[in-house]
């Protein structure tokens, strides 16, 4: 359960950025709770005896590039 909630929260960080509708300059922030509570989750999934440890290890993967796509979009707004 753990560790889809964690893939579920990775996806999300990943295309909320990207989906067209009009956030007024919060889009670039959207990924970041995402992947904080995706990290989260996946390593309680990981850690705990449970039977989707690989989705789990995926779902902090994903995560991790959605946090990465977060950080390259708040790079982005303060340099340009």
């Amino acid at each position: 359960m753990l560790g889809v909630l964690s893939l579920l929260m990775g996806l999300m960080g990943l295309v909320i950025p990207f989906l067209p509708f009009d956030m007024d300059g919060y889009r670039r922030l959207t990924s970041f709770p995402l992947a904080v509570i995706g990290i989260a989750l996946g390593i309680v999934g990981v850690i705990g005896p449970r039977a989707a440890k690989p989705l789990a290890a995926i779902g902090i993967g994903f995560s991790g590039l959605a946090f990465a796509l977060g950080s390259y979009f708040l790079l982005l707004y303060f340099v340009l």
